[in-house]
């Protein structure tokens, strides 16, 4: 994997989502304008972001 890029970000977004079947998460990081992938982190702590 490659290192994410930063440049040009404004707004950011952040969501959870579950996988195998609700007992696990994923948190994401968004690029609200974009709609592109900037970071995605395991469980939905906020020890996590």
């Amino acid at each position: 994997m490659g290192k994410p890029t930063y440049q040009g970000l404004r707004i950011l977004a952040i969501d959870e989502v579950s996988i195998y079947k609700g007992h696990r998460y994923l948190t994401v990081v968004l690029d609200y304008e974009t709609g592109r992938v900037v970071w995605v982190g395991k469980d939905r702590k906020a020890q996590t972001l």
